[in-house]
């Protein structure tokens, strides 16, 4: 777990945090791959998409700036 990771993880289906443990990271790749093309999953990466953070960093510099 590094940061905000758990949290945007969290309730997403075939997602998880594996101890260092190869039979761990097994077990969590074939629940991901279990989990097949869930709309969550989509829904969540699209938080972060280029043009997303691009508009919210130029955001941010227009109210610094004022």
């Amino acid at each position: 777990p590094v940061g905000d990771v758990p949290g945007l993880l969290d309730g997403l289906p075939g997602c998880a945090i594996a101890p260092r443990d190869p039979r761990a990271l097994a077990d969590g790749v074939l629940r991901a791959l279990a989990a097949g093309r869930e709309p969550a999953l989509r829904a969540r990466v699209e938080e972060f998409s280029e043009a997303r953070v691009a508009r919210r960093t130029l955001d941010l510099y227009e109210a610094i700036l004022g």
